[in-house]
């Protein structure tokens, strides 16, 4: 239907031996060393599924992206949930593809995917009642601007990867915008993010070539991300103050912001999504996870 809001989910399990096996030869293809970062599972996604039921009950269909069958998990055989594999919408020549930033690229072509969705990681999780219009204004579905992007300064000599990604949306976006800046640029903020499928369809027409130029097996400096595609609906956006609040916790947390969780589950929580981002080396999280666990389940 016109006004059904998806949800996309790339997900990775790195105990799959069979996505660790194309992993390794990708690698050794490239050059590429081993990483635990990135590709690393909490055991917390399906628990991500049943908390985005609880508190964002308009949402239509649960897309969930995987690289390979093999990566499928029981639990995500519900009706709500579509399971799609990298070779269905990512073009064979890109695959395999170890990057967010390469699956990021073709959005618009998941089949069956509704118009206006919202783009999730696999560490975000609301914890509270989270209302449609906090994403997508009633009247002709505007995307609302919501995260208050910040303006930073280009430095072009930081060693901040992902910062010289954003800067390389910005230049390519502002081709459109027609803002004329190339010294600073707005960075968003990390959490659920709304999306058109049809803006992004619409403006990789228009900049493929050199979209497709920009794409890699594994992460890149010269890389474009998501923000592309927001970057391209800043004009038409509706602009608010009404910002959903996302609490970061690194995969590394210390002990105070543990404990401030668990609180948080006592007292109430004044937060709407928790982000449990794994951009650490891990030694060992069982620990880190499962306090994390007890907070989610604190919420449903």
């Amino acid at each position: 239907m016109m006004n059904d809001i998806d949800v996309v989910i790339p997900m990775v399990f790195q105990a799959d031996e069979n996505w660790k096996k194309a992993y390794l030869e990708a690698a050794r293809r490239e050059g590429q060393p081993w990483s635990e970062c990135r590709y690393r599972s909490t055991g917390l996604e399906a628990l991500q599924l049943d908390l985005i039921r609880k508190h964002m009950p308009w949402v239509n269909r649960i897309f969930i992206l995987l690289a390979m069958p093999s990566q499928r998990r029981d639990w995500m055989m519900q009706p709500n949930v579509v399971v799609v594999y990298h070779d269905q919408f990512i073009p064979k020549e890109y695959c395999p593809a170890f990057s967010s930033y390469t699956i990021e690229m073709f959005l618009h072509r998941i089949p069956g995917l509704s118009d206006n969705f919202i783009y999730f990681n696999d560490d975000m999780f609301p914890v509270r009642y989270v209302p449609r219009q906090t994403f997508f204004r009633p009247c002709h579905e505007v995307l609302n601007a919501v995260y208050h992007p910040v303006l930073i300064e280009h430095n072009p000599n930081t060693n901040n990867s992902f910062w010289k990604v954003c800067y390389n949306n910005w230049i390519l976006a502002d081709r459109v915008l027609g803002i004329g800046s190339t010294n600073a640029y707005p960075l968003f903020g990390h959490g659920p993010n709304p999306m058109s499928r049809s803006t992004i369809e619409r403006y990789f027409c228009f900049y493929e070539s050199e979209i497709k130029s920009r794409l890699s097996t594994f992460r890149r400096d010269y890389n474009l991300c998501q923000y592309l595609w927001l970057y391209y609906e800043l004009p038409y956006a509706f602009i608010t103050s009404d910002a959903p609040q996302t609490k970061y916790i690194s995969n590394k947390a210390n002990a105070s912001l543990l404990r401030f969780l668990l609180l948080s589950a006592r007292d109430g929580v004044d937060f709407d999504f928790l982000c449990y981002n794994d951009n650490n080396p891990l030694t060992d999280d069982m620990e880190e996870s499962a306090v994390i666990r007890e907070f989610l389940l604190s919420t449903l």
